[in-house]
């Protein structure tokens, strides 16, 4: 689909799915109090073609002045303190992300620059304009091409922003209005520009496909997990006010949301939308358009609830997010050809990023709170990689042995090591800390101790080329390295080799560990590919025996087949696809006889079970790992021939710590 068509339908979607039935009011609208304000919804989802997503518009500055549209006179505005999003006790969470908030509303106010205010379709509107000063709980959208680009208002504006206002008539432009100056505006606020585009606001959770992909700008860069999008939120703003006690005043920044205070809360806004033009559902080719099949086979039915409308909607965003990345990574490699657009929409090329500023200091903080003592609480595997140079003599006689931090005793790793010598050692976690699960800030140090292992050649000098660690998470599979000491290519000597006993262990090289030190290698929270190998002996009955996955039952006539996630565990809310599964919903598998209407007329059935292997891949990253705790069974099973009831032959628990790598990550 054309990035114009593609764009087009988001628009009309978007609004076709969320317009409100009441006409517009054709009558001026008046100053007073009003408790219900109507935004147009082409603010949030009016995407235009070739997003160049992080990167500053192409004027040198930030706008210093962005642009309010609503049918609410400036006297409702002033008697509330400014333009108040309307915040409840049991706001959602994800309507604290600016591109994820729905019908109930969230913390932001959206906001315009002066090409976006003064295009159509806002000329269709009859509205109060109002010009607002920037501050740093402003940030851009992830959208900006020459049409202009949206901005979003955490917490809200303050009255003391609005710079002028006034109102503009239907098919009017910005210069027709006639402007009023606020008496209540403070210019201080001049001293201050938006935030550029900050990703992590925008609300897509780090199981989203906006994260995943390889032509994502921020693949790495998606939310900590554990962490909410109220925390981010609120992380923001810390920041921006943390070296500014000006700003912190004039924001009224107190560390916690709401932002300005409601003197009234039915002057806060919930923002609705207004009716629109729309095209039918039916008339939208579905097929182009990456939506979960459970929320396609919802769409022909009427009517449909907001929260399908916000499903169907949110996907069509990421669907357009995804895309015009794609567009924009094809578009810097081809940037010598003309461009074709039939209105002479230039894209500006890429700009560094301006110099480091408070708002810039968001994304490294998002780094610190991605270090795996925010994202992995606790480990429930982990190796040992050691290698020894391989200059002459490297090798030593002696047995080395592992201690890591918080445990209580060390584990023996190898002995009468060769030069160039390298592997991966699986850690026996019970052994050391006595426990399955370590949590991640327990693991401090990294230290190797070593035993005399030959009477007459122990104590030998040997040299250290690198160690790492592995862990995995105790939820899933997501794996994290710390490879900190990779390269230290140093010499090792114990220093009191003739001490009695020789079976001492003597600490010969320590180091520590932070939780900033280890690395996702492999992020690995579901599964979307399950396949099953069933191993069989003597067999007599292959039509009535079955494996239970999930909620659904499969014959093993055919012994290696794939399971339909989509049936056994149905849609998983993380995920815009159906065949995924997380891996702590997969628990526990079970082969059994099925039920038969009447006593049967051979003996009896029988047959052998002799193993069973599960294959997954995950999703992300195409990663293969194996169950095999039951590759050897050789379990026989016999139902007698009057037993027409169900009879389990088999029942298998497994966790993710009982999943091992095809190949290591």
């Amino acid at each position: 689909m054309a990035p114009t068509r593609l764009t087009t339908l988001i628009l009309y979607l978007t609004l076709s799915l969320l317009a409100r039935s009441a006409p517009p009011d054709d009558s001026p609208p008046q100053e007073g109090s009003q408790s219900s304000l109507s935004i147009s919804n082409v603010t949030r989802f009016q995407l235009q073609r070739r997003l160049r997503v992080g990167h500053r518009p192409p004027s040198e500055e930030l706008p210093q002045y962005l642009f309010f549209i609503t049918d609410a006179a400036p006297g409702f505005f002033r008697a509330a303190g400014g333009i108040i999003p309307l915040l409840t006790p049991d706001q959602r969470d994800h309507s604290w992300g600016f591109m994820t908030f729905g019908r109930e509303g969230g913390p932001w106010v959206p906001l315009d620059d002066r090409h976006t205010a003064d295009t159509r379709p806002y000329q269709e509107f009859r509205a109060w304009i109002y010009e607002i000063s920037t501050s740093p709980n402003m940030v851009a959208g992830g959208v900006h091409t020459c049409h202009g680009r949206h901005y979003w208002a955490l917490g809200g504006v303050h009255w003391s922003q609005v710079r002028r206002y006034g109102f503009r008539e239907r098919h009017g432009s910005m210069s027709m209005v006639t402007w009023s100056r606020n008496a209540d505006y403070d210019s201080r606020w001049e001293r201050y520009s938006a935030c550029d585009f900050q990703p992590q606001l925008a609300g897509f959770d780090r199981y989203s496909r906006a994260w995943g992909r390889r032509e994502g700008f921020w693949r790495t860069e998606r939310p900590p997990r554990g962490v909410t999008r109220r925390d981010l939120a609120e992380l923001h703003m810390n920041l921006i006010t943390r070296r500014d006690p000006l700003l912190t005043r004039m924001l009224g920044w107190q560390g916690r949301f709401p932002l300005i205070n409601q003197r009234n809360p039915v002057m806060a806004i919930r923002i609705t939308w207004h009716d629109y033009e729309a095209i039918p559902s039916q008339d939208i080719s579905w097929q182009n358009l990456e939506i979960p099949q459970r929320l396609r086979d919802m769409i022909p039915s009427a009517p449909l609830t907001h929260e399908r409308c916000y499903d169907i909607i949110t996907a069509v965003v990421a669907t357009n997010w995804l895309y015009t990345i794609k567009m924009s990574s094809r578009a810097r490699q081809r940037r010598s050809l003309p461009d074709s657009d039939e209105d002479f929409c230039f894209d500006p090329e890429p700009e560094p990023f301006p110099p480091e500023t408070e708002c810039h200091d968001l994304t490294p903080a998002f780094k610190e709170l991605r270090s795996l003592d925010a994202m992995c609480s606790a480990f429930n595997r982990l190796e040992f990689y050691l290698e020894l140079s391989n200059d002459l003599f490297a090798g030593t006689w002696d047995v080395l042995y592992l201690r890591l931090g918080g445990a209580y005793r060390s584990v023996e790793v190898n002995g009468n090591i060769s030069p160039g010598e390298k592997g991966w050692y699986k850690l026996n976690m019970r052994t050391m800390y006595g426990r399955e699960t370590v949590p991640v800030e327990v693991i401090n140090s990294i230290a190797i101790l070593e035993r005399i292992g030959h009477k007459l050649m122990g104590g030998d000098e040997w040299k250290l080329k690198g160690i790492k660690l592995q862990g995995t998470c105790q939820d899933d599979l997501t794996t994290y390295e710390m490879k900190k000491y990779a390269a230290v290519q140093q010499l090792i000597r114990m220093r009191h080799r003739l001490s009695w006993p020789w079976s001492k262990q003597q600490l010969v090289w320590n180091r520590t560990i932070d939780p900033s030190d280890w690395q996702e290698v492999v992020f690995c929270p579901y599964f979307d590919r399950l396949t099953v190998h069933i191993y069989l002996g003597y067999w007599d009955s292959p039509d009535n025996v079955f494996i239970q996955i999930g909620r659904e039952q499969y014959s093993i006539i055919n012994p290696s087949f794939d399971v339909d996630l989509s049936k056994s565990f149905g849609p998983y809310e993380y995920t815009n696809s159906q065949n995924k599964v997380l891996i702590s919903d997969f628990q526990n598998f079970t082969i059994f006889y099925g039920p038969r209407d009447r006593a049967s007329k051979t003996p009896s059935d029988a047959l052998t079970l002799k193993g069973i292997q599960l294959i997954a891949r995950c999703a992300h990253s195409g990663q293969r790992v194996e169950f095999t705790n039951h590759n050897n069974l050789n379990k026989p099973v016999i139902r007698p021939a009057d037993h027409t009831g169900k009879v389990t032959i088999f029942f298998a628990k497994l966790t993710a710590h009982d999943w091992a790598w095809i190949v290591r990550p």
